[in-house]
């Protein structure tokens, strides 16, 4: 996926957010990964992924090995200097995993980027799939320092086949429980944009708005 496509994908939840907030207040910033892949599959877009990936074969079994995570997270770095700082991160599949696992080495690093962001929205989220599917040591080193210590929410779907229910529920305990928030919808690996979902995802903004941000709201709403 890239940068492009996740705003495509997300247009009625960026619709429905701009409807509750005033137009100052919420702004979206969509980043592609730093690494650019061939997918004969992609109907000629570009196509980004956040870590090298590798597949082999161990014991008759496929192994799939993915690295690279400190190039990313310096990628990430100068991400934010160049074009924040921002509030939140939103993330999606293996965005989510690597925006958990870049919040997790922030907060071990004592990083002012993570004291300045106030969220975290994990969608159809995961930590760690497989634990052979992880080629460094980043994440073995990373976990010393759980729970990650942000708000966060953590959106899945009962029908993903992509991203099993179980591999959300994971990376979920990862985080502080006292600011967590679960919500769980009907669909499958997607951004849910029915009214449920819409309105979990603006109770969950608004923790970090004041009142005088949003837009009120209309009688027959």
């Amino acid at each position: 996926m890239s940068g492009l496509s996740f705003n495509l994908k997300t247009k009625a939840l960026q619709k429905h957010l701009r409807k509750k907030f005033k137009p100052e207040v919420i702004e979206f910033t969509f980043i592609n990964g730093p690494i650019k892949i061939i997918d004969e599959e992609s109907d000629g877009e570009e196509v980004f992924t956040w870590l090298n990936r590798a597949v082999t074969s161990e014991h008759d079994t496929e192994v799939v090995r993915l690295s690279g995570y400190q190039f990313t997270f310096d990628y990430l770095d100068q991400i934010i200097v160049k074009e924040g700082p921002f509030d939140g991160i939103f993330g999606f599949s293996q965005g989510s995993h690597i925006a958990s696992v870049y919040l997790a080495y922030l907060q071990s690093n004592n990083s002012k980027t993570m004291e300045a962001l106030k969220f975290f929205v994990a969608i159809s989220g995961f930590y760690e799939r497989r634990a052979q599917d992880y080629l460094d040591d980043t994440l073995v080193d990373l976990k010393k320092n759980l729970p990650i210590q942000i708000p966060s929410l953590h959106v899945y779907g009962k029908k993903d086949e992509v991203i099993t229910m179980d591999l959300s529920e994971k990376l979920a305990e990862n985080f502080l429980e006292k600011e967590k928030s679960i919500y769980i919808h009907n669909g499958g690996h997607l951004t849910p944009c029915d009214s449920a979902s819409l309105k979990h995802f603006t109770n969950f903004l608004c923790k970090f708005t004041c009142q005088s941000e949003c837009i009120p709201k209309k009688n027959n709403e």
